[in-house]
């Protein structure tokens, strides 16, 4: 199946609380259910745990519903004076991937890791993804999807 769009995931902040217990099973269950209704989205794991972690291990983490989806990983770029990381970071897996154009969405905590107008959805590192997170993401992957040369001006804070 060709992918529709990829998913930059981040897990600290996103997938379970900073601090609580890891990979809460709610968090894996709404995000989940969203992209459920869109079999053609996969996962890219952007989280600092793709450094520690192979393919297989991330993929057993986010278990039988998510897990099949995951189709790689960011390469780290390791450069301390540039200026979101992890932006460049996705930018380059699209490029590796031979899908520069291809339509994406992040799901982080961290603002500072990407540009302003990037289609990111940031959780609330202290709550982790919220099924109100989940639904904005699937909304975002949908607009994204039909209109995939839209500007990317659906930066979402929350």
């Amino acid at each position: 199946m060709a992918h529709s769009a990829y998913v930059f995931l981040d897990f600290d902040g996103v997938l379970h609380r900073v601090g609580g217990e890891v990979f809460q099973p709610e968090c894996l269950d709404y995000l989940a259910d969203a992209l459920d209704p869109l079999p053609g989205v996969c996962l890219v794991i952007s989280s600092s745990w793709r450094e520690v972690y192979d393919l297989e291990a991330l993929q057993d983490f986010l278990g039988p519903r998510l897990g099949p989806r995951i189709v790689g990983t960011n390469p780290v770029i390791d450069d301390p004076f540039l200026h979101q990381c992890r932006y460049h970071e996705c930018m380059a897996f699209l490029a590796d991937s031979g899908a520069p154009d291809a339509p994406w969405v992040a799901l982080d905590d961290e603002p500072g890791n990407y540009p302003a107008g990037a289609p990111v959805i940031y959780t609330n590192y202290r709550t982790a993804l919220t099924r109100e997170d989940a639904d904005a993401l699937r909304s975002l992957l949908s607009a994204r999807i039909l209109l995939p040369n839209a500007p990317e001006t659906d930066n979402l804070a929350r």
